[in-house]
C-alpha cells in the first residue's frame, strides 16, 4: 500500500493507504482507511477516518467520524460526528458533536461532548478551559482539577448525568450522579446522588438530594 505525505500546504483524496503524514496544512477530501495517521500542524478530514493509530500535534478537524485503535491528541481536535477507539490520550481539548465510545480515556485538558461519553476507565484532569459533557457512562470515573501551579485557575465540568460503578468528582456541576461507590470531592454542585454501596462527600460541595438504592 502507498503512503500519503503532505508538506507545507496541500490536499489529497482518501482511499486505502498504509500511512498518512501531514507536515504543515493538509486536507484529506474523502474517506480514508489506513494503518497510521500523524499530523504535525493543521489537518482537515472531509470524510470518515478509519485508522489503527491516530496521533496529532496541533489542530485537526474531522467533518465526519474517527474510528481508531489508539488516539493521541496534543492540541485541539474537533469531530463533527462520533469518536470510537480502544484507548485515547488527550492533552489539550477535544470537541465531539456525537458520541465517544472507548475502553480507556485519559484527559489532561478539556472536553466538550454533545452526546454520550462511554468509557470503562475515564480519568480527567480539568485544565485549559471548562468542560461540557451531556452524559458520562462507565465503570471507573475520576474527575479532578489539579495543577502544579497553585496560581493557575481551576476549571469546571458541567454534565447532566454521570453513571458508573466507582465515581470520584471534583469541580463538577451535575444534575444526576448514579453509582455504586460515589465520592464527591471539593467544589461540586450536584442536584441528586443515587448510590448503592457508599457515599463520601467533602463539606465544600453541595448535594441537594441523596438517595441510597438497593
Amino acid at each position: 500500500m502507498a503512503d500519503i505525505k503532505i508538506f507545507g500546504e496541500g490536499s489529497s483524496k482518501g482511499g486505502i493507504f498504509k500511512k498518512v503524514r501531514i507536515f504543515g496544512q493538509g486536507r484529506i477530501t474523502t474517506d480514508i482507511n489506513c494503518d497510521q495517521i500523524k499530523v504535525y500542524g493543521d489537518g482537515s478530514f472531509s470524510g470518515n477516518a478509519s485508522v489503527d493509530q491516530f496521533t496529532m500535534f496541533g489542530s485537526v478537524s474531522m467533518k465526519q467520524s474517527l474510528n481508531a485503535q489508539v488516539v493521541k491528541v496534543f492540541g485541539s481536535l474537533d469531530v463533527e460526528e462520533s469518536l470510537t477507539c480502544d484507548k485515547a490520550k488527550i492533552k489539550g481539548f477535544a470537541n465531539v458533536i456525537g458520541d465517544i465510545s472507548l475502553e480507556n480515556l485519559h484527559v489532561v485538558g478539556g472536553l466538550k461532548v454533545k452526546g454520550l461519553l462511554n468509557a470503562n476507565q475515564l480519568t480527567m484532569n480539568l485544565q485549559v478551559a471548562n468542560s461540557e459533557i451531556n452524559e458520562i457512562g462507565g465503570e471507573t470515573i475520576t474527575i479532578k482539577s489539579r495543577s502544579l501551579n497553585p496560581f493557575k485557575p481551576k476549571h469546571r465540568l458541567d454534565v447532566k448525568v454521570v453513571e458508573g460503578d466507582k465515581i470520584y468528582l471534583e469541580h463538577t456541576v451535575a444534575a444526576i450522579v448514579r453509582g455504586n461507590e460515589v465520592t464527591i470531592g471539593p467544589n461540586c454542585e450536584i442536584k441528586s446522588v443515587e448510590y448503592s454501596t457508599s457515599l463520601k462527600k467533602i463539606s465544600t460541595s453541595q448535594i441537594d438530594l441523596e438517595k441510597k438504592i438497593n
